[in-house]
């Protein structure tokens, strides 16, 4: 039996886990071409100057409760060795000036007395109108005129940019769970969202409170690995090369053969052809359109913002030593997301870690400053005057955070209509296919997919 040729293309976790998952038929040959120098894009570690490792921005592995799939995920032989469990991330919020400890939502019970009345009657009382087309009436129907003044909006700015389009803007996206809030003791919380329209806005004040009540058994992940996260794309890259499959990287495609609606062959620009009877591909398909000579329409170009990671280590356990991560939500401050390493691998007595994620235009990048990030530590109560620095980088990645203007989410469902209509035995896979987002839904659907075509 003639063996098919299947090309993925990507190598992040998508790309990875498909070919691991592909390499269990044996009447396949499998190419991965991945246009960087290593495989797992953002889930790859930066190396400071000084040899210390670091995240690109907070990443967890988590299993998906589908026994098949956890298995090409991750290599259980020598399991509690490799990894630090949680059933639970313990994620905190900063926002009002005060910490939440205990969830990234924000407890506008923080405000002071005369503010969270307000902003509580407001709460209870506002009818979402879940028609609306426009962010500004979506939120303020939602949350109400405080919190949308005094939150939302200006989060908004802060994570977009404060020349964001506000009437461009899509209404519901989540905004990284900002549509909810604790407002309540958690046994009040737990009667009222049995009421649907507050379900939608009240949240628990604790994330394990929220565990507890969940039916499916969570569990993440982080490697004990020096490397960080980076340790789980190593394995999953040495399992597929073990069982066959060849991995192509620093390697750019230079043209898609296409015939009868099908991408009968895949030329990279050292000149090599790669048949394919099935291409999958995990990186943006507008790029798929263009080297397969698709004629297209499509003028929209999306608002992409710039990650500014600064990476720091210290000489003294930092003042947080609960929260793995925790999301800053306060208007007053550039940074959004911060990651405590040393939480969630149990050392902190020398060396701890901690990487903070700022968001901002190209040109404002090059004006944002490590002291001025330090500054905000210090302010937070994060770090104090006692804290000294023993490694600090500044990671500025462009184009990686999408602006969820109301035409990128119909420029992609146009996208992939046009893949699907024009190239037969193409699969659109991964965050890129504009379907799924939360990672766990990302294998499963890929897994699904290669399950329909292939096994």
């Amino acid at each position: 039996m003639q063996k098919q040729n299947v090309v993925v293309v990507g190598g992040g976790l998508s790309g990875l886990f498909a070919v691991n998952k592909l390499a269990k038929n044996k009447n396949l040959n499998i190419t991965l071409i991945e246009g960087s120098p290593s495989c797992g894009g953002l889930l790859n570690c930066f190396q400071s100057e000084s040899g210390v490792y670091y995240d690109q921005g907070t990443h967890f592995a988590s299993k998906t409760g589908v026994d098949s799939i956890d298995d090409i995920l991750f290599d259980e032989t020598d399991f509690e060795n490799n990894w630090y469990q949680f059933s639970y991330l313990n994620s905190g919020n900063f926002a009002f000036n005060k910490w939440t400890f205990d969830t990234q939502v924000v407890d506008i019970r923080n405000l002071p007395d005369c503010e969270y009345h307000k902003a509580l009657g407001q709460l209870i009382s506002a009818e979402t109108i879940t028609t609306s087309d426009t962010f500004s009436e979506y939120a303020k129907s939602h949350l109400g005129e405080y919190l949308y003044h005094e939150l939302f909006k200006p989060t908004v700015y802060k994570l977009y940019g404060d020349d964001v389009d506000l009437l461009s803007i899509q209404p519901r996206v989540g905004y990284f769970g900002l549509n909810r809030v604790v407002a309540l003791d958690d046994i009040t919380t737990e009667s009222l969202k049995k009421i649907p329209k507050y379900d939608e806005k009240l949240a628990y004040s604790s994330s394990k409170y929220y565990s507890e009540k969940i039916t499916t058994q969570e569990c993440y992940l982080y490697p004990k690995d020096k490397k960080g996260i980076q340790f789980w794309i190593d394995k999953m890259h040495e399992r597929a090369v073990k069982n066959g499959v060849n991995i192509l990287t620093s390697t750019e495609i230079k043209k898609l053969d296409v015939s009868k609606k099908k991408v009968t062959s895949i030329i990279t620009s050292d000149g090599k052809i790669y048949s394919s009877d099935l291409v999958i591909w995990t990186v943006p398909p507008s790029i798929l359109l263009k080297l397969s000579n698709i004629e297209c329409s499509f003028s929209y170009k999306p608002l992409l913002r710039t990650a500014n990671l600064f990476h720091y280590s210290f000489d003294k356990p930092l003042f947080n030593c609960k929260n793995h991560y925790v999301w800053n939500w306060d208007k007053n401050y550039r940074s959004f997301r911060l990651t405590f390493y040393n939480n969630f691998t149990g050392c902190t007595a020398h060396d701890s870690r901690v990487t903070v994620e700022v968001l901002s235009s190209p040109e404002e990048s090059q004006r944002i400053s490590s002291e001025e990030i330090l500054k905000e530590l210090r302010d937070m109560e994060i770090i104090g005057e006692e804290h000294h620095l023993t490694d600090e980088s500044k990671q500025v990645i462009h184009s990686t955070f999408p602006v969820p203007d109301k035409k990128l989410q119909k420029l992609s469902n146009e996208i992939r209509g046009k893949v699907e209509a024009e190239l037969e035995n193409v699969i659109i896979a991964g965050r890129h296919s504009g379907s799924v987002w939360l990672q766990s839904d990302v294998i499963k659907a890929i897994n699904h997919e290669i399950e329909a075509r292939i096994f």
